[in-house]
């Protein structure tokens, strides 16, 4: 189980957010009750969409 402080990233992917502001990740951290220096971002993205941003962000966050 992933404990709330080991989590560095959230990242919110989405074609059809259910809000555009406040962001859908600003409110999933919220409820979460992260940690502050967890970083928060939403990317809109269609369904092959998905798979590119989980290898972008995997490239972004490990290299």
């Amino acid at each position: 189980m992933i404990k709330k402080d080991e989590i560095d990233a959230l990242i919110f992917a989405s074609f059809t957010p259910d809000f555009l502001a406040p962001s859908c990740s600003s409110l999933i951290h919220k409820n979460l009750k992260l940690d502050n220096r967890t970083l928060c971002f939403d990317i809109n993205v269609f369904c092959w969409g998905f798979l590119l941003k989980l290898f972008r962000d995997s490239y972004m966050f490990f290299f």
